[in-house]
């Protein structure tokens, strides 16, 4: 039996060139988006899409499979390849400036949220950033309105353990909350403040819950 070899012709190589070149392409862009995402978890923060994490973490539920996360991520980063926007929370901005104005550019932002940003820092994340909403955080919101019940029902209760009606009732607030904010209440369900002196130049320490890691957070520039 014999095997002739096939010739191309040149519209074929052509073709084929284009589509390699097409296909490298869209890899490296989104190999660029994943070490952005990433780059950004790095610094103690979280990249969300469509109401996903990256990371593909929860509210301290059980960690997901390696395939799951895999495919969760080739979802995102062909969203964001897609023109969705993402939200992005970041502790601080970083010292490596240009890799973080990068690593925001690759993801599209729609909203930033930092724990620590001064005056300096916010005027030159708007300024490399137009059109993104900058904010620092400051916890999740409290209706003025909830105040004095909370206080009137801690008043009569005080002697009292809760009964069943009312840790119900407190289980009921946190999902709305939830619901209402997943972000904020992420962040507060992932981090704890560290009571304590912090370190020469440093504002304050966090600890991640989810991977062990102790933040330094400096003072707002």
């Amino acid at each position: 039996m014999r095997f002739t070899r096939r010739h191309f012709t040149l519209r074929e190589l052509l073709a084929a060139i284009t589509l390699a070149a097409c296909v490298a392409a869209v890899t490296s862009w989104a190999y660029r988006i994943h070490k952005a995402a990433t780059y950004v978890e790095s610094q103690g923060g979280d990249v969300w899409c469509s109401g996903q994490l990256y990371s593909g973490s929860d509210f301290g539920g059980s960690p997901i499979s390696a395939t799951r996360k895999l495919w969760l991520r080739a979802v995102i980063v062909s969203r964001i390849m897609c023109g969705t926007n993402t939200d992005l929370w970041v502790c601080f901005v970083p010292d490596d400036r240009e890799r973080f104005a990068e690593s925001i550019k690759l993801l599209g932002p729609r909203k930033i949220t930092f724990e620590v940003l001064g005056p300096k820092d916010f005027d030159w994340v708007r300024g490399r950033n137009p059109g993104v909403k900058i904010s620092a955080c400051d916890g999740l919101p409290i209706e003025p309105a909830q105040l004095p019940i909370v206080r009137r029902e801690q008043a009569s209760h005080k002697s009292a353990p809760p009964s069943t009606a009312d840790v119900a009732r407190i289980l009921a607030e946190f999902d709305r909350m939830r619901a209402e904010n997943p972000q904020s209440t992420y962040r507060l369900d992932r981090y704890e403040s560290v009571i304590g002196f912090p370190p020469p130049g440093k504002m304050g320490v966090i600890y991640d819950k989810h991977t062990g890691r102790t933040i330094f957070l400096p003072w707002p520039r």
